[in-house]
């Protein structure tokens, strides 16, 4: 990872929701929201994932990863 991806994803994890980003110790439950810190944009889990991949789903916005709301 850069070191302004660094930086960011740990600038938002010191927000008030948890980071979603690849090893996010579970993976996105239905009615789960997740904002953008930069933007506001919204997103609401519609239907959980129950993925078995190795690398965990990932939302990202405005060029970082985006805090659970």
């Amino acid at each position: 990872m850069s070191k302004r991806s660094d930086q960011m994803t740990e600038s938002m994890s010191k927000s008030s929701g948890r980071v979603l980003t690849k090893g996010a110790a579970q993976s996105p439950k239905k009615g789960e929201k997740y904002r953008c810190e930069s933007c506001g944009m919204k997103l609401e889990v519609t239907e959980s994932c129950n993925c078995k991949n190795e690398e965990e789903p990932h939302f990202r916005c405005c060029g970082g990863p985006m805090a659970r709301a």
